[in-house]
């Protein structure tokens, strides 16, 4: 069955030093590429090139009339994202909050996904980087496995700058790295 790809604009951000340090992730789950890490600004989701091309203007034209700084932050504790039972995701949020990087988000990503014909998000943003993932069909003892491995580790307190804007997709070498950066812009 072939699925289409999915597209989102995030922020990059270097994850060498976060994931070097980590033990290896339990069966039924998967430790992300460093190259894969970013803050996503929008998810677009299986929308096609074109879509997704329209919402990458749309994020630019947000950068272009942004008053934007680097973003600075360490990378705090793993928590799990989605189902408190049936995580989809383990991320690391922003310590201390980096309260610009929200406001970011929240002013700019409901026009992006207008633009990129994406569905609309009204959570409110909530910037974090994922760093592993349970597959999909995962056991109940599979999640909880991968919970116990996100509580026993200790990520790197290295501070980490964020320093571009990119439009991803799903690479063509999955088994590898889980994303492809398509364009990308400097802040």
């Amino acid at each position: 069955m072939n699925v289409a790809a999915n597209w989102f604009i995030g922020f990059p951000v270097a994850g060498a030093s976060w994931l070097g340090g980590l033990e290896p992730v339990p069966r039924g789950a998967r430790l992300f590429h460093p190259d894969d890490l970013h803050v996503t600004l929008a998810f677009l989701g299986p929308v096609g090139r074109a879509a997704a091309e329209r919402g990458w203007a749309a994020a630019l034209q947000a950068l272009t009339g942004a008053l934007l700084e680097r973003w600075r932050f360490v990378p705090g504790a793993l928590h799990a994202f989605g189902d408190p039972k049936r995580p989809s995701a383990w991320s690391v949020e922003p310590e201390p909050r980096v309260e610009a990087l929200e406001a970011f988000v929240t002013a700019h990503r409901g026009s992006i996904l207008e633009a990129g014909d994406g569905r609309p998000d009204r959570r409110p943003a909530r910037p974090h980087t994922t760093l592993a993932r349970p597959r999909t069909k995962a056991s109940p003892a599979e999640h909880i496995a991968l919970r116990d491995w996100a509580q026993r580790q200790v990520v790197p307190r290295h501070e980490v700058e964020v320093v571009c804007l990119a439009l991803y997709t799903w690479s063509a070498t999955r088994r590898e790295r889980l994303f492809e950066v398509v364009s990308s812009s400097p802040l």
